[in-house]
């Protein structure tokens, strides 16, 4: 949080994140990492949206783990915006969703319920039964149309961000998913 320049960030969070994949990678095999931009770390909103900590952060650890075998780094740069993965039969939407206006309380959920019925019906997007979500700094989870949503909180512990922006505090608590071959 001291470190100010976006490169620097993402240098030294790709140094720490690289080590922790291949620590992980040793203990179970393989490792799989999906990736999508948010809007952090840029200089303001006519910034390219590519001149940013998230892009700067995946190419890098993209590139740095590209010589490792069995970790799997998936970023698209072109389409950064959203990634659908498949686990076990489940298709995962990941997306940061900096591009969904807030709402009611700072959430948008109707939103986020609209986007995900939108991408749900199109044939652009892989099929998915599970939505996440990061930006609004809120842990939250519902059910809509047969799609689990989950909103995940932030890092980041003295981010006055959504307290001035959205009238409250950041939750820093996240999910941790499990999927089993049991669950239909």
């Amino acid at each position: 949080q001291c470190v100010t320049s976006a490169a620097d960030q993402a240098s030294q969070f790709a140094d720490i994140f690289v080590e922790f994949c291949r620590e992980q990678r040793a203990a179970w095999g393989a490792v799989h990492v999906e990736c999508t931009d948010g809007n952090h770390g840029r200089k303001s909103k006519t910034a390219s949206e590519r001149d940013n900590f998230d892009g700067v952060c995946y190419d890098l650890i993209k590139r740095l783990l590209k010589n490792d075998d069995g970790i799997y780094v998936g970023y698209d740069a072109n389409y950064a915006f959203i990634r659908v993965t498949n686990v076990r039969g489940h298709g995962i939407l990941q997306s940061h969703g900096h591009f969904i206006r807030s709402a009611t309380l700072g959430v948008p959920i109707y939103g986020l319920n609209r986007r995900i019925a939108l991408w749900r019906s199109s044939v652009d997007i892989p099929k998915f039964d599970t939505a996440a979500f990061g930006h609004f700094h809120s842990l939250a989870n519902w059910e809509q149309n047969d799609v689990l949503c989950f909103l995940g909180g932030t890092m980041i512990t003295s981010d006055p961000y959504p307290l001035e922006t959205l009238g409250y505090s950041s939750s820093t608590k996240w999910w941790i998913w499990r999927v089993s071959n049991r669950r239909k």
